[in-house]
């Protein structure tokens, strides 16, 4: 479904006005002729995007999704004129020169990865499908009607690419016709990851994995784009035992000239360059090494002269074929999260003067000769960790590492930003009177560990708060305003006075970092869960601990694990990609989130395995909370009335109990991501729930559970 204000980018003969709204209409003389120039208007301005393809059940959507973390997330049209980007809520078009939204194309199931315009830009392809079977979708550019949908039931379906002619089409380790949508009988490996046609359209090649004697390496395969017929196999990475990372090729690019090609790989940190005529390799460049990461991208300039290469360390110009380095940019600069600069996908402009570049807190354009940063595309961060209502329920907070977003509860409008950009934000909380608001931060290259207080309605910072060694990762305030919590990855928790600023007490015990901080309804403890497995209860303000739940120790709790899982790996690819190591086991308790219940008689903590209910007076365990899907659980939150929990889930998905029968009442479903926090209006009627995705979903809690009750609840 296409959601404009709509016309084709500047440069384009076509100007079309898909939503009955013209705003300006403007006749200009030229010569002998009248030139009709329609104005449009912005999206921005016209349409509420906040509800758009909203789930049943769901109010508004907060935030233009997050941009897609695979290679090849965004394009320019062949024009120059346009840019496409691939985000969990659809892809959004662009004009590339004045970086208005024109459109909004949804119709996919899930986020949608990749994205290509064919060679004469009247089409435009986006695929998804991180659970099969995965679905492309070509889109008529000018009016932006879905016009065909393929499905594909096995096969990589995160790379797209259009033969020259535009008439062929490989994805899905598969090769279809554009115009019949037919499977062309041209046998390919199955087991390849990127395809990409050669500049004249003989040769395809693909990424893979070379399996030799319990070894393995990555590889690039080359075959007859006409036949399938195989030709040859290039070792890109260095052969490993089977059980160490599996050196995959990330990306791999064609030069212009169809005389080079490019392969990146992020698991050894190597960017390789290969004549394609001998097979030799001429070059070999090095970034920093990722292990068990994709996120690797390699494109070059279209005069081939230039390889621009997203990696972990932002992005580097490099002169072909030498290497030479030209400049190097980041998104963002944090030390202590390196990870969080990753770029995903670049692509140059046609013309090869601009760069877009998409990487967590969403899509940059930057002049290529200068490396200046032209403009950042807003809205497209993925990551919202924290959200929280004011307590009068009329304002809605959620940060992101580009800052806090304040949102109108009721309508989902935008009211401001806090924070941002060098003060990375990790974590909010609102101030009882709903006056303020605590973030924590991570430290940058011009900011500290810190904690900072801002009023607002000015959005002014009040005061700042030192003493943390490391990442703040979690804040509260107490019931009474008068002090702020904070946990910290340096293992410990810190009382501050709200009116001195003073850090009144630290809290020690922790063996690692802290996920999670609460204070009980009446103030006199708090609680905090920590990467350590346990739970800590201790007593305000004088810090003395009073219980420690759970715990890698606990004979309480039996411990289980599982395997690590990736940001965005399908939990089904730990069962069936025999192509990728299982990272060492993590405990299952780690202790996500922490709530106290209104009465402060029951504290709820949800963990990988399970969200558990423990008594406060005598900090036992009494219930474990589980639904049919036995999911695993990020976040937990209280209902103002005690009687229910809410539980963000890695299923992307938002669960709902009943506390006294201990039965799962509802799941609701609608995020593109894992949902990383969740919270209930003071008036219990609406949860906020925010997701790996990018956006805040706003529910209306009465409405969705009876759209969506589970079996348990159904079956009373």
């Amino acid at each position: 479904m296409v959601h404009p204000v709509k016309h084709r980018w500047r440069g384009s003969r076509t100007v079309m006005i898909t939503k009955f709204e013209i705003r300006g209409f403007t006749l200009i003389l030229l010569g002998s002729f009248i030139l009709c120039t329609f104005i449009p208007v912005s999206i921005a301005q016209t349409q509420d995007y906040s509800r758009v393809n909203l789930p049943d059940g769901a109010i508004a959507r907060l935030g233009k999704g997050g941009v897609s973390y695979k290679d090849r997330g965004i394009a320019f049209s062949p024009d120059g004129g346009g840019l496409a980007v691939a985000t969990s809520m659809g892809v959004w078009l662009y004009d590339a020169e004045t970086f208005d939204e024109l459109a909004l194309l949804t119709g996919h199931k899930e986020e949608v990865t990749v994205v290509a315009f064919s060679p004469d830009g009247t089409k435009l392809v986006s695929a998804s499908g991180f659970h099969f079977p995965g679905t492309l979708k070509f889109w008529d550019v000018e009016t932006g009607e879905n016009i065909d949908t393929f499905q594909a039931k096995g096969g990589s379906t995160d790379s797209v690419s259009f033969s020259p002619d535009g008439k062929r089409l490989a994805w899905a380790n598969r090769l279809w016709d554009v115009d019949t949508g037919a499977q062309l009988d041209i046998p390919l490996d199955d087991k390849l990851f990127k395809i990409v046609f050669s500049p004249d359209g003989k040769i395809l090649a693909g990424t893979g994995i070379s399996t030799v004697e319990r070894t393995r390496a990555g590889v690039v395969k080359f075959y007859d784009a006409a036949t399938g017929q195989f030709i040859n196999t290039l070792t890109a990475t260095q052969r490993t035992k089977w059980d160490d990372s599996s050196k995959r090729v990330s990306s791999i690019a064609f030069s212009p000239d169809g005389r080079l090609l490019a392969s990146g790989s992020a698991d050894d940190g190597t960017i390789k360059l290969w004549d394609i005529e001998t097979g030799q390799n001429i070059a070999t460049f090095t970034e920093k090494p990722e292990p068990g990461s994709s996120m690797l991208c390699v494109v070059f300039s279209p005069d081939g002269t230039k390889l621009a290469v997203g990696s972990v360390e932002g992005i580097k110009l490099l002169k072909i074929p030498t290497g030479q380095h030209i400049y190097a940019r980041r998104h963002i600069n944090i030390s202590e999260l390196e990870s969080l600069a990753s770029v995903f996908s670049i692509a140059f402009s046609p013309d090869g003067t601009k760069l877009a570049s998409a990487s967590w807190d969403g899509v940059k354009l930057w002049d290529v000769k200068t490396g200046q940063n032209i403009t950042t595309l807003r809205g497209h961060t993925r990551i919202i960790d924290a959200v929280a209502f004011s307590p009068d329920g009329l304002t809605l907070a959620s940060h992101s590492m580009v800052g806090v977003q304040v949102w109108a509860a009721a309508t989902g409008k935008h009211i401001t930003t806090l924070g941002g950009p060098p003060n990375f934000v990790t974590s909010l909380a609102y101030s009882p009177d709903g006056t303020k608001l605590a973030t924590g931060s991570v430290k940058t290259k011009n900011a500290e560990h810190t904690i900072k207080l801002w009023e607002v309605a000015t959005g002014q910072n009040l005061i700042t708060l030192r003493g943390h060694t490391d990442v703040v990762t979690t804040v509260a305030y107490s019931q009474d305003g008068t002090l702020v919590a904070s946990g910290s990855k340096d293992k410990t928790v810190r009382l501050w006075a709200v009116s001195t600023g003073e850090n009144i007490a630290t809290l020690q015990g922790h063996e690692k970092l802290v996920f999670s901080i609460a204070f009980s309804p009446d103030g006199t403890k708090i609680a905090s869960g920590s990467e350590d497995t346990s739970i800590r209860l201790w007593k305000i303000p004088t810090g003395k601990a009073l219980y420690t739940l759970g715990g890698v120790n606990s004979p309480q709790l039996p411990v289980q694990v599982l395997p690590a899982r990736r940001p965005g790996q399908d939990i089904n690819d730990l069962q069936t990609d025999d192509t990728v190591d299982i990272e060492p086991e993590i405990i299952r308790g780690l202790v996500f989130s922490v709530a106290f219940s209104p009465d402060g008689t029951k504290l709820a903590s949800a963990s990988w395995d399970s969200v558990k209910l423990w008594a406060v007076e005598t900090g036992q365990y009494f219930a474990t909370l589980a639904n049919e899907l036995e999911s695993s659980s990020f976040s937990v939150a209280f209902s103002p009335d005690g009687t229910k929990i809410a539980c963000g889930s890695w299923e992307d998905r938002v669960e709902l109990w009943d506390i006294s029968k201990q039965k799962h009442i509802a799941t609701f479903p609608g995020h593109t991501g894992n949902v990383r926090t969740v919270a209930f209006s003071p008036d219990g009627t609406k949860i906020a729930s925010g997701s790996f995705d990018g956006t805040v979903l706003l529910w209306d809690v009465p409405k969705s559970i009876k759209l969506y009750p589970s079996k348990q609840h159904s079956d009373r």
